[in-house]
Formats: C-alpha cells, sequence, structure tokens
C-alpha cells in the first residue's frame, strides 16, 4: 500500500513539475512548439520532393565538368553515398545502376561534343537519371569551417529525353549545409581531409533525400530546400 502510494504521489509530482516547465516557458515568450513536438511526436520529418517512379531503373549522375568539387574521388563519393542511400529505401526504384558507369560513359565525352544526359542514361540501362551539376563546394566561410555543396537537380527520363522534375522553372536548388566546426580541429591536412569525406557523404545523402521521406537531423544546419 505503501509503495502503491508512493507511486502514485511521484506521478503527480512528475506531472505538476511538467505543468510548471510549460507555464514558465509560455510566461517567459519561449516558443515551445517544436520542443513539446518532438518530444510526443519525434523528430520532424520532411516529405519527399518528387517522388520517382517505382518501376523505374535510376542512376545517380553528378556532372561536375568545371571540377568545383576539387577530387575525383571527392565526386565519386557523393554519388555513392546518393546511390546507396537510394538504395536502403525499399521500394523506392526497381533497380538502381552504379554512378561509375555513368561517369565511364561521360568520360568518353570528346571536347565540344558533350553526350547528352538522356544518351547517357540509356547507354547504362537506366530510364530515369538523377542528374545533379555542382554548383558550389566550400569547406570555410568567414574563417570558419563551415561545409557546404550546392547542387542544381533534375530527373530526366532517358526514354524520350524530358526533364520529369522539376516540371517548370529549371533546375531544383538543393543546399547541404553542415553546422559550423571548431576551427582549431582543422588545422592539418588530415583533418582537412577527412572534413571533404564527411561534406562528400553528407551532400551525397541530402542528394538521395529529396526522393524520400527522412526524419530532419536538428543537429544539422539550416537546410535550405
Amino acid at each position: 500500500m505503501m509503495m502503491n502510494n508512493a507511486r502514485t504521489l511521484f506521478g503527480r509530482l512528475l506531472a505538476i513539475t511538467v505543468l510548471l516547465s510549460v507555464g514558465t516557458m509560455f510566461l517567459s515568450g519561449c516558443n515551445i512548439g517544436t520542443p513539446l513536438m518532438w518530444f510526443f511526436q519525434g523528430p520532424e520529418q520532411r516529405e519527399p520532393e518528387y517522388v520517382l517512379p517505382e518501376e523505374s531503373t535510376a542512376v545517380v549522375f553528378l556532372d561536375d565538368r568545371g571540377s568545383v568539387i576539387p577530387r575525383a574521388r571527392l565526386r565519386s563519393m557523393v554519388s555513392m553515398s546518393a546511390t546507396n542511400t537510394l538504395l536502403t529505401q525499399k521500394g523506392l526504384v526497381a533497380k538502381i545502376v552504379t554512378p561509375e558507369a555513368a561517369t565511364r560513359v561521360a568520360s568518353q565525352e570528346e571536347y565540344g561534343n558533350l553526350i547528352p544526359v538522356d544518351e547517357v542514361g540509356r547507354r547504362v540501362g537506366a530510364d530515369v537519371i538523377i542528374y545533379a551539376t555542382v554548383q558550389r563546394w566550400d569547406l570555410v566561410d568567414d574563417g570558419y569551417p563551415r561545409p557546404l555543396c550546392v547542387m542544381r537537380v533534375q530527373v530526366v527520363d532517358a526514354v524520350n529525353g524530358t526533364v520529369m522534375w522539376p516540371e517548370a522553372g529549371g533546375p531544383f536548388v538543393m543546399t547541404a549545409q553542415m553546422g559550423t566546426k571548431t576551427s582549431t580541429r582543422y588545422d592539418t591536412a588530415s583533418a582537412v581531409a577527412q572534413l571533404e569525406d564527411t561534406l562528400a557523404n553528407y551532400a551525397g545523402l541530402r542528394l538521395a533525400q529529396l526522393f524520400f521521406k527522412h526524419e530532419v537531423n536538428p543537429l544539422d544546419a539550416e537546410i535550405n530546400y
């Protein structure tokens, strides 16, 4: 009996504490909507920007002819990160072709005679191309390590050469912005290389997440898409 009374008293005290805390937040003018929603419903969910055709064979084609990303290894990491993330989503598409196949086809281009995006897709056996062109790749902003990658993204139909998404207004601008890092941690070549790898994997993740529902990580920097 004493144990049950103690539990009841503890429950009442906990409820009162929660109510007082919430009341204090309201009185102080704090915005408690987001924390309370996260507590009761879990992390915020972001809807996909575009749903890929389920029966399609897709390929990620990262186009960085201007070498905005400084090394081929990093470009490969971005496209592989996106591909591997898409592969974790069951039923998203019927099949995903390795992005290295698209890269090999594009490498056969002659100067001034570029292979069309839809042709790249057909040559690797894909009927849908996730086509991303790199616009920015920065590790430092205002003297602080603040990794950023910006890509313009389209989904192209390889069968007839049309743009499936976005339907109008040009490519979708995707920004992958990581949180600011402590500058003193990245004052060696090996640390900078590790940060580049992290950004490459992160950018690929964000590229893939355009196409399926996913959790928003509250520790990330603001994602502008």
